[in-house]
């Protein structure tokens, strides 16, 4: 016979034991056999193997943006999705918002992802637009409860996470730009008096710089300094090439002014 000290010893290693073989775990098993070491059911969407040591998930692949499926019918659908009548399908929810590209199948009302250019609010779950919060932003999003602007309209740049400013606001003679890091920019389309005479710095110059007394000029990659002028100062025309002025006394000299 066992003593007490003994028996209460010999009863926690037994429950010790019980507790080592049920501690056994099948991913997404439900319920164990007598011995613990096999499924006997598995959680919905699974079935057992032939040996019963895994749950194995149905292959809902048949049916389109099913996430959880039992042999032939849907029990889940992606989110954003509802699951007809006969699980047999998944339709996308029709949202109430037009700007609203993903809401919830309890509330057509809730929108949890918006069309481009739209951003959540996340205090009535609507769409609204970037440039209504932001002026001239054209893509954004919210950080950290923060919106903030990832993309301006066109003649504008990022200055700072939540603002747009003009291309010319940073340099008088540029037309537009691209948004650089920490609120800088790069001009890449000068106003017409100026061309881009150094792309790695987008810095603009004057049409004269790259030909003598031309005034208004554009950027081009094939001609000499890059630039090709299409029009001169009023004493002067510019040559059918874009390359250089040549004084209107050419044609003839007592012109003073000429196209």
């Amino acid at each position: 016979m066992f003593k007490p000290k003994n028996r209460l010893i010999f009863l926690l290693c037994i429950l010790s034991l019980l507790a080592t073989v049920n501690s056994t775990t099948i991913s997404n098993c439900l319920a164990y056999s007598n011995s613990g070491s096999l499924c006997t059911q598995c959680y919905a969407g699974y079935y057992i193997t032939s040996s019963g040591a895994s749950c194995t998930a149905y292959d809902c692949s048949a049916i389109s943006y099913c996430t959880l499926c039992e042999t032939s019918t849907c029990l889940t659908c992606q989110f954003g999705y509802a699951l007809s009548n006969d699980k047999l399908s998944c339709s996308k929810i029709t949202c109430d918002d037009s700007h609203c590209s993903l809401c919830s199948a309890a509330t057509a009302n809730s929108c949890y992802s918006c069309l481009e250019t739209y951003y959540v609010d996340n205090t009535t779950y609507t769409c609204a637009s970037c440039s209504s919060s932001i002026s001239n932003c054209v893509y954004c999003g919210l950080v950290s409860s923060t919106l903030e602007c990832s993309a301006c309209a066109s003649t504008y740049y990022t200055a700072s996470a939540t603002t747009c400013a003009l291309c010319s606001s940073s340099d008088v003679n540029c037309y537009n730009c691209d948004s650089l890091s920490a609120g800088s920019m790069k001009c890449f389309d000068c106003v017409t008096s100026h061309y881009i005479s150094d792309y790695t710095t987008g810095t603009c110059s004057l049409c004269s710089v790259g030909v003598t007394n031309c005034n208004t000029c554009s950027e081009d990659l094939t001609k000499a300094n890059n630039v090709s002028c299409s029009a001169c100062d009023s004493t002067f025309y510019a040559a059918t090439d874009g390359l250089s002025c040549t004084a209107c006394t050419n044609l003839d000299a007592s012109c003073s002014e000429c196209t």
